[in-house]
């Protein structure tokens, strides 16, 4: 006899979207797989230096701190993962970008996802 499961998914109506751009980790001292999750963005500027005109108007900026090369990395998520859930992932992700890639191949109807 063919046994089943089935799992039904609830989702709340607040829940948070987290666009991620990347992420780090490692293992835990017991094993799991630890990842942080982050957004990345330019530091947001924290102060100007401008010339005075002789008429008291603004004239040309000197200086900006930061100084436009400076990101901040806010994690804002964390995966805490036993092994068998990471590799679980691991075959998942192979497989939706295997999808992807295929049905960029094959699409012949004009469409072409650019990415």
């Amino acid at each position: 006899m063919e046994r089943k499961v089935r799992f039904e998914y609830r989702h709340p109506e607040d829940m948070p979207v987290v666009y991620a751009n990347g992420l780090y980790g490692g293992r835990g001292n017991t094993g799991e797989i630890i990842i942080n999750i982050y957004q990345e963005t330019p530091k947001s500027l924290e102060g100007e230096v401008y010339r005075l005109k002789e008429s008291n108007q603004l004239g040309p900026r000197e200086s900006a701190s930061p100084d436009g090369f400076t990101f901040e990395r806010r994690v804002v998520g964390r995966f805490v993962l036993t092994e068998q859930a990471a590799r679980q992932i691991h075959v998942w992700l192979g497989n939706q970008l295997g999808a992807v890639r295929s049905e960029q191949k094959e699409s012949d109807d004009g469409f072409r996802i650019i990415g």
